[in-house]
């Protein structure tokens, strides 16, 4: 790794940030899942923004990854991507109990795919195995950074829940406004959450605001999935917390 580190140009990336998850799925790795755990690393920009982003399952032979990075229109990977279920569409969720909020998404017209871990979550969302991965459970920085770089670069979105709710036409309308992103930058306090709430002792890295997340291929039914967060957000209102 010095080795590496010695070609790397000392000043180019002083200004990014690199979020690592060593083994995301810990649960599915002391159950004997093994198979669902992954590796992730995520850059960001000097803004805090999610550029560039590495999931790997190391598990399964040949070990399956994907690389993304769309300001580098930079798509690599042995996935055997697929479209996804649409009819009726397959919510990512959880194996473990779920909440109100995620119950009431799947009475709108969604299939359960229970599935360990958030890396493995975006992979088998970009493998057309699932639709969306929608939860107002907490994920960590480390757990969003690199997917969040990897959905975009493959047509995807990772949006913060909260947002959707605000606004449903600014995620329908296919750009994705700044503030709907979460911040991956060093910090002290949660850098995602409104003045009121600063101080309470959050952890610093924890997304607070949830995650909506589509694969490339089902962003074409954005509006199908917002309709139904909305929806549910009216009958359980989505808690934002474990």
């Amino acid at each position: 790794i010095s080795d590496l580190g010695a070609q790397i140009d000392s000043v180019s990336y002083k200004d990014k940030s690199v979020f690592i998850d060593p083994i995301d799925g810990t649960r599915e790795f002391t159950i004997g899942q093994g198979e669902q755990c992954t590796i992730l690393v995520g850059i960001s920009s000097a803004e805090g923004r999610a550029e560039a982003g590495i999931i790997h399952r190391p598990i399964p032979q040949p070990p399956e990854w994907v690389i993304g990075c769309a300001a580098e229109n930079c798509r690599l990977h042995n996935l055997a991507l697929g479209e996804g279920p649409s009819d009726p569409p397959k919510l990512a969720t959880t194996q473990t109990k779920l909440t109100p909020f995620t119950e009431a998404i799947l009475q709108t017209g969604m299939d359960r795919f229970p599935i360990g871990g958030a890396g493995n979550k975006i992979l088998v969302l970009m493998e057309g195995k699932a639709s969306a991965f929608i939860t107002d459970k907490p994920l960590n920085r480390w757990d969003t950074c690199g997917p969040e770089a990897v959905l975009e670069a493959f047509g995807g979105m990772l949006v913060k829940l909260s947002s959707v709710l605000a606004d449903p036409s600014s995620i329908t309308q296919g750009s994705v406004p700044p503030s709907a992103r979460y911040t991956y930058l060093q910090a002290e306090r949660n850098l995602d959450l409104e003045e009121a709430e600063e101080g309470n002792g959050v952890a610093p890295y924890l997304n607070l605001c949830g995650s909506f997340m589509l694969s490339g291929p089902q962003r074409a039914r954005t509006d199908r999935f917002v309709q139904a967060t909305v929806a549910a957000a009216k009958a359980c209102p989505p808690t934002f917390r474990k």
